[in-house]
């Protein structure tokens, strides 16, 4: 199942300078549209945040997501 989904770790802006942001796209999708992941279904399933202070805790958010995926698939 992890294969038909995209992963990205976006930089935004805000208020207290930058912070990052975990978004999901459609492996299929060729328009390359990404959506934040605490928007996404996985929400339903997973606390996810709307943002991270670091890109290290973004990339601890997306092992967390991967591995509850990879357990569904399994």
């Amino acid at each position: 199942m992890r294969h038909n989904y995209r992963f990205r770790i976006h930089r935004i802006k805000a208020a207290k300078g930058h912070r990052f942001q975990l978004k999901i796209g459609m492996d299929w999708n060729d328009a390359g549209e990404f959506i934040p992941a605490h928007r996404s279904a996985f929400a339903g399933h997973l606390e996810l945040e709307a943002e991270h202070p670091t890109e290290v805790d973004a990339s601890m958010e997306l092992s967390r997501l991967l591995e509850w995926i990879e357990g569904r698939a399994a």
